[in-house]
């Protein structure tokens, strides 16, 4: 039996291993309304959000990459990250394009 500190961290690694395309990315923004062409948050700034965060060697985020965008957006539209993580979660996170 797995404690659930074990559980717990095996979830985040198979988390890890998880790559998110900017293409999905930009679809999660757009799909929770984060990203609007009037607002705080245009395409053009979650582009590059998305390139500040992604290590020139990958061509995809990693679950840890993907919080660390988040983190940046929640500043850029002044709201919490558990508040961008809300939004995301409502729309049943990142789906296939």
């Amino acid at each position: 039996l797995a404690t659930p500190l074990l559980a717990c961290s095996a979830d985040l690694a198979a988390a890890c291993r998880l790559r998110l395309l900017q293409v999905r990315f930009d679809k999660a923004l757009r799909d929770c309304h984060l990203i609007s062409e009037s607002g705080l948050l245009p395409a053009r700034k979650a582009e590059s959000i998305y390139k500040k965060v992604l290590p020139a060697s990958n061509k995809a985020l990693n679950f840890i990459q993907f919080i660390e965008a988040l983190r940046h957006i929640a500043v850029v539209t002044r709201s919490s990250l558990n508040e961008v993580m809300e939004r995301i979660v409502a729309v049943g996170g990142p789906q296939p394009v």
